[in-house]
Order: structure tokens, then sequence, then C-alpha cells
């Protein structure tokens, strides 16, 4: 709710903006002391506009999934080439890579994957500079996942993380390293090495216990409930899918909740069709009570249409 407040009111803000600066920004900008701090605040004010208000990344990557509110993305692109240009003026680097990297997570979602490229280019660049090794890392990690978004040049997406986890592995940050293994894991299944992908998934999952990310590991057994079905195995894809959807409901995100129990549906109905038409009604459920708009509604309605 409070994410949900943030991004309400900032867009409230853009109804009685100062010079084409939104009144909130304005304030904060005036409490800046020094132009590098500046260029934060337009950093910042960019990323809350984009991501829901919150740095944690599964909240980020559910608020994006729910729709997000698309003009953000504009109204971040333009006050992020603000704060840009000001990092320019001021010859601050360490700025104009942040800054780099916020527009082409902009662009990214404005599905302009060539300006996306370029910027997150430019921010390795700087990074690599300024031997900023973990800035490095996330940028090459963010461009394999353009590549992968488009799913074109899916072994040049491999590299490009593999080179993001290598980083990371020196730097033993074990949270992006748990990252860069799902979406490792998740290209060796589109491109059907389902035997490298489970083996990989499997190690990813002991680096999400390591860490603590509950979210992760869950993340993790949904993609071996997936590779299960790809070879087969329907007794490992319903244990898999179990094991994501309990740690979901501990964690009472009810929204995963209902995507773990829409997708299980297909391997349960195999077995009991009235266990999972019940199951994908309660997910439906879920889906009108929480977030109406939220795209994985939709199919559910098809599905239950034609029962």
């Amino acid at each position: 709710m409070r994410n949900l407040l943030l991004i309400l009111t900032l867009n409230l803000s853009f109804h009685t903006v100062f010079g084409n600066i939104p009144d909130i920004l304005e304030d904060r900008l005036r409490l800046a002391s020094s132009d590098t701090a500046k260029v934060m605040v337009y950093n910042q004010f960019a990323r809350d506009l984009m991501e829901g208000g919150t740095s944690d990344y599964y909240q980020i990557q559910r608020f994006l999934m729910q729709g997000g509110i698309s003009q953000n993305f504009h109204y971040a692109l333009q006050y992020a080439k603000q704060g840009l240009e000001l990092a320019e003026q001021a010859r601050w680097d360490k700025g104009r890579a942040e800054l780099h990297r916020t527009i082409g997570i902009a662009y990214f979602n404005l599905q302009d994957f060539d300006k996306t490229i370029e910027h997150y280019g430019l921010a390795f660049e700087i990074c690599e500079k300024l031997q900023d090794k973990n800035g490095m890392a996330l940028n090459l990690y963010n461009m394999g996942l353009v590549y992968l978004n488009q799913l074109t040049r899916l072994y040049h997406s491999l590299t490009l993380v593999q080179q993001a986890l290598l980083i990371w592995e020196q730097l033993g940050n074990i949270a992006f390293m748990t990252r860069a293994y799902s979406i490792i894991v998740r290209i060796h299944l589109l491109v059907g090495e389902y035997q490298l992908a489970h083996e990989l998934a499997e190690k990813a999952v002991i680096f999400a216990q390591k860490n603590g990310n509950k979210r992760e590991e869950a993340s993790l057994y949904q993609r071996l409930a997936e590779i299960s079905n790809r070879t087969g195995d329907t007794k490992a894809e319903i244990e898999y899918w179990q094991k994501a959807l309990q740690i979901f409901e501990e964690l009472d995100d009810r929204i995963q909740v209902a995507r773990i129990t829409a997708a299980s549906v297909e391997t349960i109905y195999s077995q009991d069709s009235e266990m999972a038409i019940d199951l994908l009604k309660k997910s439906a459920a879920i889906y009108e009570e929480l977030s109406q708009n939220d795209r994985g509604l939709f199919p559910l309605y098809n599905i239950l249409t034609n029962e």
C-alpha cells in the first residue's frame, strides 16, 4: 500500500508543476547541497517513478508485471535525461553511469531496445573506466536481459549474463549470483538444454537458501517445475509447484499464489480435472480481488469459459 500511495503521489504532482519540474522533485532539488547531489536526486526520482518507490527487486518485478503506470516511464526518461545533462556538466562519471543505466531501464520498459542497449553499453564503459566491477556486472546482466526479452541472440544473452556471474562470483555477491543463475537456467530451458538447466537450477536453489532469499528460491522451484514438465516427469513437476506454492503462501503473496495455481493446473488436470477447475476458480478469485487488470487473469477466464 505504501508503494501504491507513493506512485499516486508522484503522478498527482505532475498536475502542479514549477518550471516544468514537479513540486515534489523541486523540493528535493532545493535540499540538495551540490550538483552531484542533485544528479542523484534526479536519478532516484526517475527510479521511484518506474519501480514503485521500492528498492526490493521482487517488489519492483511485481509492480512491472502488473503493468506499472506506463506514463511514468516517459516521465522517468525525461527527468533522468535532465540528471544526465547535469552530470555531464559536473563531469561526474559515477553519476553519468547511474543515469545511463536508469535511462536504459526506461527505454527497456518503453520497448525501445536499441536505445536500451546503447545506454547500458555507455554505462558499462564508464563503470569499466572507474573499475566499478559491480556496475560492470549490472550492465552486462541488463544487456543480457534485453536480448533474452526479445528472444534473439539467446547465446549472446547467455554469454553476457555469464560474464556478469563471473564478476559477482569474484565479489562474493551471492544475491546477484543467484539472480544470474536464474536467468542462465531460463536461457538453457528456452534452447532445450533441459539437463543442464536442471543442474544449474538445483545449484541456484542452494545459493538462494544460503542467502535467505525465499522469493528467489520459490521462483527457481517454478523453473524446475517447467523443466520437469518439458521432460515429462509429472511427479517431480507437481512437487516443485507445491514447494513454490508453499513459500509464496508463507510470504502471503497471493498474486504469486494465483499465478502458480494457474500454472500448475494443466498437469493436475490430467490426473484430477475437478480439482484443476477448482484451482482455476481460486486463482481467478484472487486476481479479481487484488489485481483486476493483471494480464494473468484473462487466460483463466478463457479456460473457465470453455469448461
